[in-house]
């Protein structure tokens, strides 16, 4: 099985996964990342179905 490293977008360690470096600790200092979230629906859409 193949390993799985996992790094953190995040200035400082996880309390979750306090062996999980950070970015800048993998050598990448300065790095930041950001997220965003869409939600999209076709015209006509009712609006019950978009708030469950």
């Amino acid at each position: 099985m193949p390993k799985t490293e996992i790094i953190l977008a995040h200035p400082v360690r996880s309390t979750l996964y306090p062996d999980a470096p950070t970015i800048a600790e993998s050598g990448f200092p300065g790095f930041e990342a950001q997220g965003w979230f869409r939600l999209s629906a076709p015209a006509g859409t009712r609006n019950r179905s978009l708030r469950s």
